[in-house]
């Protein structure tokens, strides 16, 4: 797989998928299709719980890294991730969702 496209993510997203739950399988998001076949730029955790939920992420590593990120998401609030991620896994706690976004490098500037 190629590594993701730096990117400014504040022009409009090239591509976009929602996962409802993102504990209800694992999603390798560099196969996902129209995706880009690399990793999302930027992946926005919705809690719309009344408790804290965590998320387990695998950002964009050398080689083929298998380390993992547990992310922290507050309740009854959103939390961005901008730094690329390839994987979810299907562990961490509650019913999160997720908004995934690509960004293609020749449409928008490379932040340097």
């Amino acid at each position: 797989m190629i590594n993701a496209p730096r990117v400014n993510t504040t022009f409009p997203a090239d591509a976009w998928l929602h996962i409802a739950d993102i504990t209800s399988g694992d999603h390798d998001l560099r196969t996902v299709s129209g995706g880009g076949k690399f990793a999302a730029q930027r992946v926005r955790l919705h809690n719309a719980t009344g408790g804290a939920l965590t998320a387990v992420l695998i950002p964009e590593q050398r080689g083929d890294g298998t380390t993992s990120q547990p992310v922290l998401v507050p309740a009854n609030r959103d939390y961005d991730v901008l730094v690329p991620i390839k994987k979810i896994v299907a562990s961490g706690s509650g019913a999160l969702s997720a908004d995934v976004y690509w960004w293609f490098a020749n449409s928008v500037e490379i932040n340097l």
